[in-house]
């Protein structure tokens, strides 16, 4: 990896950024870049239940199509024979793509316990073992996950209708599981599917390890993407405004005012700008994949998310990966579905509102804390309405889809922010923790003092282009800064006087840090063709 500036130079240093890629991930819609001998493993751990059409039959069907790329070894809690049949009327047993599928001797779908109880230890056992394998043949070790996850890749284990009996396994559970079974850290990547997007989600790495052919900067870009929607907020006054990188220093000339709308904009100016809000917004929610909607594989060098991370990936590869989904034919079909998600989440809209619907319910199952006090604004009365709501509207779905991705995509930050300024994990993963919890009074105080420092660095949920924020009454979320003072508490508590750190780590850590995942989201909005044509055109409805 190409060295990066220190910290205290506007830049994370190397080492930040190799520790701070453990908690990143990309969007793919094609195998990572691994070794021809890697060790895989691919799991399918879904409750009959929940595998219907309708429901979560996308994710069983995903772990189909990728067991036709690979050999190795593939476990599942369904009957996948019988899903097929139920799912799509294919009866595996007939044809070549049905005995890629069910595999024949050593890929053969092995059968894992469909109970919450059971299947945490297995799943977990079998990671070590497979971890010991690829460690002794020194290769890679390539985990695919096909079960419901949050957007910082906590596997949620539901064998069960009822919410009650859910269990989580975190990344770090799976950390330690392979750093037990072999002594240390090993490369090993992680896919998922996309909890916010199409295609699927993948760590390059798990463990804080260099990835070939990977420089600071790509490094740099991943993590910005990784942040998704959580500077859309400052990101949008940045693009609206005489600030914008958009324009022409002549045209900048022409800007009398910072707020470049009229006083009294007409309606084409208003939907202009409006739709370039909403752009801006979205690009960023999509963690800034151009194939966010799409949920098919697509073997296109030109579009292969890796590259972005490490240009020398052999294009070849992706294009043998390309030949072997050829042969099987797939089709992808159009229904009705929500615009902006496109295939995504089974592509259809019953199947997008049962999805979200299940992230929303994992929101107010987990987050202890969050759920009284009005602390997190009118939250729950979003969120639990929309639970109830047989036939939701565009605009409510969009509006609790803002949200969740919000608090999501803040856990996710926060984690990175942990891992790349070295501080120590306060007890649990953002999402489990309890702020009181393993905390004297002294600690305590310093993580309050801390947490009013690091929110005054963050933004608010980004509101609807239109709407103004009301100060009662919008959505909050502050888990992810309580967790990272939490952090910083632990950090300086042994201190003879800790209190006296806060504010020079907040001003010359904390800060930087936000501000170079602002900037780098503001470069790579830039660069986003369909964005500089919506920007255009409201420039031009100003007559610039």
């Amino acid at each position: 990896m190409a060295t990066a500036a220190s910290a205290g130079h506007g830049g994370l240093s190397d080492a930040a950024l190799k520790a701070a890629l453990a908690e990143a991930s990309l969007i793919v819609h094609c195998p990572p870049d691994i070794p021809l001998d890697a060790e895989i493993v691919g799991v399918c751990a879904l409750d009959e239940m929940h595998a219907v059409p309708n429901g979560l039959g996308w994710i069983a069907a995903d772990f189909m199509a990728w067991k036709t790329l690979f050999h190795d070894h593939w476990f599942s809690t369904l009957n996948i024979k019988k899903f097929s049949k139920d799912f799509s009327g294919l009866d595996l047993e007939d044809g070549n793509n049905g005995e890629k599928i069910l595999g024949k001797h050593r890929d053969e779908i092995a059968g894992l316990p469909a109970n919450n109880t059971l299947f945490v230890p297995a799943f977990l056992d079998m990671i070590a073992t497979r971890a010991r394998v690829a460690y002794e043949r020194k290769t890679t070790l390539f985990i695919m996950c096909f079960a419901p996850v949050t957007a910082e890749q906590t596997v949620v284990v539901d064998f069960g209708m009822d919410v009650k009996v859910r269990t989580y396994i975190p990344v770090d559970w799976i950390r330690i599981v392979i750093r037990d079974a072999v002594g240390h850290d090993m490369q090993v990547v992680f896919l998922t599917p996309s909890p916010l997007t199409g295609g699927w989600m993948c760590r390059p790495t798990l463990f804080p390890m260099p990835i070939a052919g990977a420089t600071s900067e790509s490094v740099r870009r991943i993590i910005a993407k990784t942040c998704g929607g959580i500077f859309a907020d400052s990101c949008v006054k940045i693009f609206t405004t005489r600030d914008t990188p958009l324009l022409t220093p002549e045209q900048r000339i022409c800007v009398q005012y910072h707020d470049m709308m009229p006083v009294g904009p007409t309606d084409y100016q208003t939907m202009r700008l409006h739709l370039f809000q909403r752009g801006i917004h979205e690009a960023l929610e999509r963690r800034a994949c151009p194939l966010a909607k799409s949920h098919v594989f697509h073997f296109d060098p030109k579009t292969d998310a890796w590259a972005t991370l490490a240009p020398r990936r052999h294009r070849s590869l992706v294009q043998f990966w390309g030949k072997k989904w050829d042969q099987a034919g797939a089709v992808e079909e159009v229904f009705d579905r929500f615009a902006f998600l496109g295939e995504a989440h089974g592509g259809t809209r019953t199947s997008q509102v049962f999805w979200l619907k299940y992230l929303t319910s994992i929101e107010l199952e987990t987050c202890p804390g969050d759920w009284g006090k009005g602390v997190t604004g009118p939250t729950p009365t979003y969120f639990q309405n929309f639970i109830r709501d047989d036939d939701p509207t565009d605009n409510t779905f969009k509006r609790v889809f803002d949200t969740v991705e919000f608090r999501t995509s803040s856990m996710a930050f926060a984690h990175i922010a942990v891992k790349a300024l070295s501080l120590v994990v306060p007890g649990a993963d953002c999402r489990f923790w309890i702020d009181e919890e393993g905390q004297n009074n002294e600690g305590y105080s310093l993580m309050r003092t801390s947490f009013c420092g690091i929110l005054n660095l963050v933004d608010h949920p980004a509101v609807f282009p239109g709407e103004i924020r009301h100060d009662y009454m919008y959505i909050r979320f502050y888990r992810a800064s309580r967790w990272i003072a939490a952090a910083m508490a632990i950090k300086f508590l042994k201190l003879t006087k800790p209190g006296a750190a806060i504010k020079p780590f907040i001003d010359n850590e904390i800060a930087p840090l936000i501000n170079e995942i602002r900037k780098t989201q503001c470069s790579i909005l830039k660069e986003d063709g369909r964005l500089r044509d919506l920007g255009a055109k409201w420039l031009k409805s100003l007559s610039l």
